[in-house]
């Protein structure tokens, strides 16, 4: 389809002719191509939005980028090229997981807050309650950031520092050890206590 509009494999196709290549590709699409698929094809094959031609080896690219497991991706693969495959049955639990721990903070700090039954922040029986939903909030973390994400375009996004900024604030935030840093300066059970309302 591509050799018959342009000539060559070396030759862009112009926009206005990327209908008439559509024309030869979906031979049995009952309706005439318009400007509107001409902006589509351009916009998941071409370099910008605003490309006003294609040339084969975008085309070729894009393709090649979705055998490889950037595009579609099978519910049972690890990896969506570089970052972790968000379909994957664990990787919804977990965020079923982190719903539970945040119960946890919602109900447990503020009795901790209100009754302070324990006489330190670091009392053995605090801890062994804290600490394994303090390490599962921050391995959840380090999961998030490392977990591919499809954008608008429909193409899995692996870019870190763009999965950063899309995350939630309130798990940025979460992260957060503020009461352990409390802890560290020297505060008191109470404020230590409060420090984890975050």
């Amino acid at each position: 389809a591509y050799l018959k509009v342009a000539g060559s494999l070396l030759d862009p196709v112009k926009a206005d002719r990327i209908s008439d290549m559509l024309v030869f590709v979906f031979v049995d699409f009952p309706h005439r191509f318009s400007h509107v698929n001409t902006g589509e094809f351009l916009e998941t094959f071409g370099q910008s939005a605003s490309d006003t031609q294609i040339i084969w080896s975008d085309i070729r690219k894009v393709l090649r980028e979705h055998r490889m497991g950037t595009g579609l991706v099978r519910d049972d693969r690890l990896f969506v090229g570089s970052a972790i495959n968000p379909t994957l049955t664990w990787c919804k639990a977990m965020h079923v997981i982190i719903r539970m721990a945040g119960l946890y903070y919602f109900l447990w700090v503020p009795i901790r807050i209100a009754f302070l039954p324990f006489s330190t922040f670091t009392h053995p029986l605090a801890l062994a309650s804290d600490l394994p939903v303090d390490c599962l909030v921050w391995a959840f973390f380090l999961i998030h950031l490392n977990t591919a994400y499809k954008n608008s375009r429909s193409k899995w996004v692996m870019n870190r520092y763009k999965i950063l900024i899309r995350t939630d604030p309130r798990l940025v935030l979460g992260m957060f050890p503020l009461d352990w840093i409390a802890y560290v300066y020297g505060a008191p059970n109470e404020v230590c206590c409060v420090m984890r309302l975050n």
